[in-house]
């Protein structure tokens, strides 16, 4: 399937008129984190910015349906998927329903915090950059996943996370320390007329890789980041979803 788009904090600053983020969370099976993570997102007050809220839930078996289903309509932009197709096709729905200047993709789980939003859009709103990542760094050294007693799961995910960045910086001439977060912010009008393939978690790396090749070169701005194991829901897989990835990379370098 391709797709075609658009041709509790307080923090004292000030910009010169209210923007609208749009905010975009695919979630499926995520009914341990859901609530909490929809109460630290109302709770946060950022002067001048409003936030637009789509959620878009790929019919979980878990009880987040049903979690979402009690949100008040009015405050939240809902879609219900009969069906989950991935974490792509989640967020190809999602922005369809995109009303502002600048879009954020929120993963569900609370591996990102919402705490981090001020950080991450502040770049754009002051003109610096059109599109951030939010990398995993903590005094300039990539967090590390943490696997607990698991250390062989740890190492193949930390290893392949360097090998992997280590091949999208060679081959999109780029100097990235994480180009392999979910978290990611751009001015909606970086992906005017951009059309969008994947469906699963390599959205990610298309999106990623789209824009870039577009000439907009991400600002990586440091964000907290809690690593969840298999056990407590996570759901990507080196083995499934790092050769699509792989393919994504050079796929899209090649068209």
């Amino acid at each position: 399937m391709i797709q075609t788009f658009f041709g509790k904090k307080n923090i004292n600053y000030k910009f010169m008129k209210k923007t609208l983020i749009s905010v975009i969370i695919p979630v499926y099976n995520e009914s341990a984190t859901f609530s909490k993570l929809i109460e630290k997102i109302i709770s946060l007050k950022i002067k001048g910015i409003k936030l637009q809220i789509i959620i878009v839930e790929s019919n979980s078996s878990d009880g987040t349906k049903e979690q979402v289903e009690l949100l008040d309509k009015k405050k939240f932009d809902i879609i219900f998927q009969k069906k989950a197709k991935g974490k792509g096709s989640a967020v190809i729905e999602g922005l369809k329903k995109v009303k502002g200047d600048i879009i954020l993709i929120q993963d569900g789980d609370l591996e990102y915090d919402p705490n981090d939003y001020y950080s991450m859009i502040s770049p754009i709103l002051k003109g610096k950059t059109n599109f951030v990542l939010g990398a995993r760094i903590k005094n300039g050294i990539l967090g590390m996943r943490k696997f607990n007693n698991n250390f062989i799961k740890s190492f193949i995910f930390n290893f392949s996370h360097i090998i992997l960045t280590f091949s999208f910086n060679l081959i999109y001439t780029q100097n990235l320390k994480d180009p392999w977060t979910c978290y990611k912010v751009f001015k909606k009008s970086c992906i005017k007329d951009m059309r969008f393939e994947c469906l699963g978690f390599d959205f990610d790396m298309e999106l990623l890789c789209k824009l870039v090749k577009k000439g907009f070169i991400p600002k990586e701005i440091p964000v907290n980041y809690i690593s969840r194991t298999h056990q407590e829901g996570k759901k990507v897989s080196i083995i499934r979803d790092g050769p699509k990835a792989i393919m994504a990379m050079i796929k899209y370098r090649l068209k």
